[in-house]
């Protein structure tokens, strides 16, 4: 059996989801020292934008949006 899932791969590393709907993916982080690269996954790159917007003002790290890549694996 295969199951279809998206991944960004990006300089501050490889995300990955089962997400149907995660075509891009907002990869940020903490200010703090040593906080790791988180991502959120959107549909689209406009909201992804917004949302980008939204936490640069809440003093959060922004390090790109990334488009999602399908790739299948066997479970």
């Amino acid at each position: 059996m295969s199951k279809y899932r998206f991944m960004i791969d990006t300089p501050h590393g490889r995300f990955k989801t089962i997400n149907e709907y995660a075509y891009h993916g907002l990869v940020f982080k903490s200010r703090n020292n040593g906080a790791r690269s988180e991502v959120i996954w959107m549909m689209s790159k406009e909201i992804a934008q917004k949302e980008a917007i939204t936490l640069a003002k809440l003093g959060f790290l922004i390090q790109g949006i990334y488009p999602a890549v399908e790739y299948r694996t066997s479970i």
